[in-house]
């Protein structure tokens, strides 16, 4: 199918603009903002799967989409708005993060083991590993550092709880600029 498309749009059309001609109508509207919305619901389920760039990918389908449709159903300025609502979930994962360290009181090696285990996690296991992963290695790092042990199981709740807090937040904020995106071709 994809030798289809390159051949249909790209071999036997001399120059690019006829692939913005295929996409005027209708039925080529439908298709790009089908193929747009699946391309973005990748990138919501990235949100949750570490392994997809979630919010990165829904702003590229937006970006993609509006070049397509020479930013006659997505203005610049949604495509500005998507990037401030993409800069400040990565703004409140960071915040997020570093607010339970600091509230918990974390060590260098827990935080350190943390970040660790959470990329071990993620190759090994994905989604399951990346959060296994991060609370172990933050239990080990604080047990390292405070031979403790139930400081160092309340260090791994507190983790678990900061990162669903992130996650939470990123994915509505993720939802949003898929909604932002609708309302913006709709209207």
């Amino acid at each position: 199918m994809v030798v289809l498309v390159y051949y249909r749009y790209f071999h036997n059309n001399s120059n690019m603009e006829n692939i913005f001609y295929e996409f005027s109508g209708q039925e080529g509207q439908i298709i790009l903002i089908i193929v747009t919305l699946i391309i973005m619901l990748i990138g919501l389920v990235g949100e949750i799967l570490p392994v997809i760039p979630g919010m990165v990918l829904i702003w590229i389908a937006a970006l993609i989409y509006a070049i397509i449709d020479k930013f006659h159903h997505l203005s610049p300025w949604t495509i500005l708005i998507l990037i401030i609502i993409w800069l400040l979930a990565a703004i409140i994962d960071w915040i997020t993060t570093w607010f339970t360290a600091k509230k918990v009181g974390i060590s260098f090696w827990g935080l350190g083991l943390a970040v660790a285990g959470a990329i071990i996690g993620t190759i090994l296991g994905n989604l399951p590993g990346t959060v296994l992963g991060m609370v172990e290695g933050a239990i080990i790092g604080e047990y390292i550092q405070h031979q403790q042990l139930w400081k160092s199981m309340q260090v791994g709740s507190f983790i678990i709880l900061g990162w669903l807090a992130g996650n939470v937040l990123k994915l509505i904020m993720a939802i949003s600029m898929i909604l932002i995106f609708l309302v913006s071709i709709v209207w």
